[in-house]
């Protein structure tokens, strides 16, 4: 018979048999899915240090890019500085290199704008100046041009070329000057212009309006392009001057009739005028502002010295001739050149024919041929030096119509001298000749300390009668000048020579 018991028994015992093998089988599966997750966990960081490896590998590629260089700054040009500064930019650090005249003790370049001092340079126009940068790759960029510039280290010279003629009645004178460079003007002192550039040749400007006055304080300087500095040029002083009355002068002893400025002269600050009408008796010179009220001899004539103090004048002296007598025309002629005056009395009337050097002159009034009078001044006063009559004197010659001084030379003109000489004798005598009526004739005299001798006797060299040579005369230094005006040849051309 079926035992339910032990049945049910052995059902109970199987059922934990089961049990035991189910927990095991558990186990085991739960162990096996542990190390699948394991084992994909491992291939997962496999995957991943693949790809690390892979992205080191992209960082270590080659560098095959060039630094692309630019010009910022240009160098100043011209300029002065011969160290000068210039600015390029790059995008790529690296190394410098310069080609051409230039050169710097910069060699590094930082990416971005860099600024680099140029080695010393020499005067000059630079055109070839290069720079490339080298990367750490070795890849070298473009080739930058420096823009072309100048160094200009050399000052402008300037040099006065035309003076301001001078004294000038012109308010606005032009002034030349030169310059080796082209430049703008600066002006100093009391001138202007409006001119403010200079060329590099002769420039000639237009001062602004001056006043009357002295200007000796006015200076031209030019500054070149690159700021360069010429040398400062002082003006040669001149004196602007507008013409206007002095003075207006009267004879202390004013009488009608006198002709009291028929001959004047002027040296410096001395005026001399002659008044060969006038009629007193005084045989004197009279240092000083008074004058003779005589009028007892008709036309012998007076000289008035006037002495200018700033804007004032004043008489200095009255002279009259040693040998004073009526009809002498002492004063028909004047000239003045520095403290010695001549003095023409065309009708003085001695027989004389010798020079009389000091205060003396010959009483004797036989022959109205002429004289001529010579006074020096010491300090302010006058005393005559030497009387002098022509080595071959004659009645009517005229002997001192004219005269002219510089210092120590004279020279007197005689109308109506009469000798057919044609030629010039250089030396003490004189043609006695008197057939060339009215010719006229030219006497020179030199000084030697206080003594004239006569140096010459002057002829025309076409001389004929009635042509009045010696009309007129002037002299300034070895040059004499005579005039002739009733010369009669019908030439209209200028002869250079002795003909």
């Amino acid at each position: 018979m079926f035992n339910v018991t032990r049945f049910l028994f052995y059902v109970s015992s199987m059922m934990k048999v089961l049990k035991n093998i189910f927990f095991i089988v558990s186990i085991l599966f739960f162990s096996l899915s542990f190390n699948a997750c394991s084992s994909s966990s491992s291939s997962s960081d496999s995957t991943s240090t693949t790809t690390d490896n892979t992205t080191t590998t992209d960082t270590t590629t080659a560098d095959t890019t060039a630094p692309v260089i630019a010009e910022v700054t240009a160098v100043t040009t011209p300029t002065t500085d011969t160290t000068p500064d210039y600015t390029f930019s790059t995008d790529e650090a690296g190394t410098i290199t310069y080609g051409g005249s230039c050169s710097s003790s910069t060699t590094s370049a930082t990416s971005g704008n860099n600024t680099i001092t140029l080695t010393t340079l020499s005067d000059g126009t630079y055109t070839d100046c290069t720079i490339s940068v080298k990367d750490s790759a070795g890849n070298t960029s473009n080739t930058l041009t420096i823009t072309s510039f100048v160094i200009d280290t050399s000052s402008p010279v300037i040099a006065e070329v035309t003076v301001v003629g001078t004294p000038s009645t012109n308010t606005s004178p032009n002034y030349t000057f030169s310059s080796n460079e082209a430049g703008t003007i600066t002006y100093g002192g009391s001138c202007s212009s409006s001119s403010t550039s200079a060329t590099a040749d002769n420039n000639t400007v237009t001062f602004n309006t001056l006043s009357v006055a002295t200007y000796s304080d006015c200076t031209i300087k030019v500054t070149d392009s690159a700021g360069n500095f010429s040398n400062t040029l002082t003006i040669s002083t001149f004196v602007i001057v507008v013409w206007k009355q002095e003075s207006y002068i009267k004879a202390a002893n004013n009488d009608a009739g006198d002709s009291f400025g028929y001959s004047v002269s002027i040296s410096g600050d001395t005026m001399v005028v002659g008044a060969f009408r006038e009629g007193s008796n005084q045989t004197t010179i009279t240092n000083g502002t008074t004058a003779s009220s005589n009028d007892s001899n008709s036309e012998s004539g007076a000289v008035y010295v006037y002495k200018r103090t700033g804007t004032s004048w004043a008489q200095e002296a009255y002279i009259k001739a040693a040998n004073n007598d009526a009809g002498d025309y002492f004063g028909i002629s004047v000239s003045i050149s520095g403290d010695t005056m001549v003095v023409g009395a065309s009708r003085e009337g001695s027989n004389q024919t010798t020079i009389t050097n000091g205060t003396n002159a010959s009483s004797d009034d036989s022959s109205t041929n002429g004289a001529v009078y010579v006074y020096k001044r010491t300090g302010t006063n006058w005393a005559q030096e030497a009387y002098i009559k022509a080595a071959n004197g004659d009645s009517s010659d005229s002997f001192g119509e004219r005269v002219s001084i510089d210092n120590d030379t004279i020279v007197v003109g005689a109308i109506y001298e009469k000798s057919n000489q044609t030629t010039i004798t250089n030396g003490t005598t004189a043609s006695s000749d008197d057939s060339n009526t009215q010719s006229g004739a030219v006497y020179v005299y030199k000084r030697t300390g206080t003594s004239w001798a006569q140096e010459a006797y002057i002829k025309a060299a076409n001389n004929d009668a009635g042509d009045l040579f010696g009309i007129s005369v002037s002299i300034s230094g070895d040059t004499m000048v005579v005039g002739a005006f009733n010369e009669d040849s019908n030439q209209t051309t200028i002869t250079n020579g002795t003909t």
